[in-house]
């Protein structure tokens, strides 16, 4: 399991689709895909990256049960590739099947916003994030809103947020200057 699992991180770094999908096939003869979701996570993954979103929500579709992580693999897939509105269905329908969102989530699914410029989406994930105090904790997920806010221009909820951070690296202090200077 585990070398299947490598073999396909490998094949989505380096964007070999042709040896992923083979795993895929040999998973699914051995009817792995069926019991192991850490193989299944690398398999969607790896479609992900490769830019075959299609067969990544295929083998997500088919999962006998999904967790945060392979929501996260496929929304983030979604979010690299440009397809901002998909990811945020693809967030809509995780939490219809009552799975928590995290911090990798939220981050995503502001990266969308911003691409799509959904302020009213970029909103609401700033109440549910404010509700599960995540940001309190988090200068990633901040500097994600920041950023969001920024693009959405709305300025002044992007120094709102950078003002409400317990802390600041640089990465959050660039993502305001950029906007601001």
């Amino acid at each position: 399991v585990l070398a299947y699992v490598s073999t396909l991180k490998a094949c989505a770094s380096i964007g070999s689709l042709d040896v992923g999908e083979e795993l895929h096939a040999k998973v699914s003869e051995q009817g792995i895909l069926k019991k192991n979701i850490v193989v299944a996570t690398a398999l969607i993954d790896m479609y992900a990256k490769c830019g075959a979103l299609q067969r990544a929500w295929k083998v997500f579709d088919g999962l006998p049960q999904r967790d945060i992580v392979s929501w996260n693999v496929l929304i983030a897939g979604y979010v690299e590739h440009g397809l901002g509105d998909q990811a945020i269905k693809c967030f809509r329908l995780m939490d219809d099947e009552g799975i928590i969102s995290d911090d990798i989530t939220y981050t995503c699914i502001l990266d969308a916003c911003a691409a799509i410029m959904s302020l009213e989406i970029g909103e609401e994930m700033y109440a549910k994030v404010s509700k599960q105090g995540l940001l309190k904790e988090n200068v990633v997920l901040g500097t994600a809103f920041i950023n969001m806010y920024a693009k959405c221009l709305a300025l002044e909820r992007a120094c709102k947020v950078f003002d409400e951070l317990p802390e600041r690296d640089t990465v959050t202090w660039s993502a305001l200057n950029s906007w601001i200077c």
